[in-house]
This record gives structure tokens, C-alpha cells and sequence, in this order.
């Protein structure tokens, strides 16, 4: 998993810009216009389309210009995040950071962690199951 591993970045649209500054390798971008939007079927789709890990960035709570699009996607992580173990995958593999635009350096520190967790725990299976 060295040089493969895959990690989705799924943000809002306000915090597109500082996610891309960033300059994540083995990382691909998913802007929504709001993290409010995201549902559990666009997670777990990540994860079967071969994402080893998915990180949902957005504003800082009580900062969405949709008034709780934040505190959603909270919960909609929490609630994958059941469902992942109870298919046997590792709730490790899906974070969810708030962000200021001038904090770029956490989402960094975040992904570089999430490398580690991939690397110790291989690539999903997301049909099997991890052992």
C-alpha cells in the first residue's frame, strides 16, 4: 500500500480551495456544495469503487453558509461509520475534520494518519471483509 494507497477528500464547496492547496498525493477531490448534501450511499460507494479511506472536510461547525450542513455530515459519518463495522471494515478509515480556509496544515497531518491506518490495515475488502 506504500504508493497506492487511495484516499477521498469529499469537502464542501467553501473549503475546495484550501483542500487543493493541500497537495495531497494519492488523493482525489469530491466538492459538494455543502456537506449537508452527503448521504451514506456516497461514503460507502467510495469505499466500493476502491477508496482504502475517506476523509469528509468542511467548514468549522457553526460556519456552513447553510446553517448545519456540518453538524449533518457529523452525523452521517457517525452513522457509516456503524455500518462499516458491521460489514467488518475498519470505522478507522473515515474521518471528518472542520476546517478554517487557513488551516490546510491539519487536513495534512489528518491524511498523513490516515495513510498509517491504511497501511496497517491493507486495502478494504469491501465484499469479505477485513480479517
Amino acid at each position: 500500500c506504500m504508493n497506492d494507497c487511495r484516499v477521498l477528500i469529499i469537502c464542501c464547496e467553501k473549503m475546495k480551495e484550501t483542500v487543493e492547496s493541500a497537495d495531497l498525493p494519492d488523493s482525489a477531490v469530491l466538492a459538494l456544495p455543502c456537506l449537508g448534501r452527503i448521504d451514506e450511499a456516497v461514503i460507502l460507494r467510495a469505499f466500493r469503487k476502491g477508496a482504502d479511506a475517506v476523509i469528509i472536510a468542511g467548514c468549522v461547525e457553526g460556519n456552513c453558509k447553510y446553517n448545519s450542513g456540518n453538524y449533518q455530515a457529523r452525523r452521517c459519518v457517525n452513522e457509516v461509520r456503524d455500518i462499516l463495522t458491521e460489514i467488518g471494515i475498519s470505522g478507522e478509515r473515515l474521518e471528518i475534520l472542520n476546517l478554517a480556509p487557513n488551516q490546510a496544515v491539519d487536513l495534512v497531518n489528518l491524511f498523513e494518519n490516515m495513510k498509517e491506518v491504511v497501511m496497517r490495515l491493507g486495502h478494504p475488502d469491501i465484499l469479505g471483509a477485513e480479517r
